[in-house]
């Protein structure tokens, strides 16, 4: 059990700093108009994983939260309706 425990704990680190990253990433290309590159869903399935993995019934209920929080997949979620609203808006 404790090795669950452990695992998830560093598969948790992982998944958090990917997400940070992207999240870096995300507000360096809003302000800064930079170009860097992100990494798309994993922190929020390595993330997801690492809920699903914990001995704990509680924590394993939450095991959704993480790809929510994860930008990359809003990101890919939002920007085909934004390409939408933006030709729809260039027209008129």
């Amino acid at each position: 059990m404790i090795l669950r425990w452990i695992l998830a704990g560093l598969l948790a680190i992982l998944a958090l700093g990917t997400l940070a990253t992207n999240y870096i990433v995300v507000i360096r290309r809003l302000f800064l108009k930079t170009s860097e590159s992100w990494i798309p869903f994993v922190g929020g399935v390595v993330g997801c994983i690492a809920l699903l993995i914990t001995p704990s019934q509680v924590v394993r209920g939450y095991w959704w939260i993480p790809i929510i929080l994860d930008p990359t997949y809003w990101g890919i979620v939002l920007t085909p309706g934004l390409w939408v609203w933006k030709s729809l808006r260039t027209k008129h």
